[in-house]
């Protein structure tokens, strides 16, 4: 979903969404008869379903109480960890406004007697599940096998390939859960601490 106040944008969004197609099916099949259209650009097949719009409006209903619940979490996690000597946290955008969608901890792998996998089986035994938002494409079988990359090839994705970790997001997650997670995470950092 792309939501936009500026016409032109959204102009272009749709016609690139549709195949790049003049016309959408409703505008080309009407009560008149069939209405002719041309490919103006190469386009993608983008356009949602109308069950996706609709679930998309009722979404949207809840955008702001959703962003705020994330936000409220993401704060909590900012406060237990911003001087944290293990872990190092990413900057907030200066010229714009986090989504929220994900919190990312920079494990200090000097500091630690783990590695980055290591430190999520950790938690998954502390009944924390994790995830690694992004892993560099670089270290990707395909790119890999295609182009001959080799892991240091880009060092500093590398490192922070090997060092992220994302920590549990959600609009359901309550202020409970994120502290057990907090716990859990300095419970780890400094039992494996060098």
């Amino acid at each position: 979903m792309v939501i936009t106040k500026r016409k032109s944008w959204a102009d272009k969004i749709l016609l690139m969404s549709n195949h790049g197609i003049s016309k959408d099916a409703w505008k080309r099949y009407t009560s008149y008869g069939f209405v002719p259209y041309e490919t103006i650009v190469p386009g993608f097949k983008y356009n949602m379903t109308d069950v996706q719009a609709s679930v998309g409006i009722w979404q949207l209903k809840k955008l702001k109480k959703n962003w705020r619940l994330r936000k409220k979490i993401c704060q909590l996690y900012s406060g237990a960890f911003l001087k944290h000597d293990l872990v190092k946290l990413f900057d907030e955008p200066e010229n714009g406004q986090s989504a929220y969608q994900l919190f990312v901890i920079k494990l200090e792998l000097e500091k630690l007697k783990i590695s980055r996998n290591q430190f999520i089986d950790a938690l998954k035994a502390e009944n924390i599940g994790t995830g690694i938002h992004f892993i560099s494409l670089h270290l990707h079988r395909y790119y890999k096998e295609k182009y001959g990359f080799k892991e240091r090839d880009y060092p500093v994705a590398w490192n922070t390939s090997q060092r992220i970790v994302s920590l549990p997001l959600s609009n359901s997650m309550k202020t409970q859960d994120a502290q057990e997670t907090i716990e859990a995470v300095n419970k780890i950092l400094n039992y494996y601490r060098k």
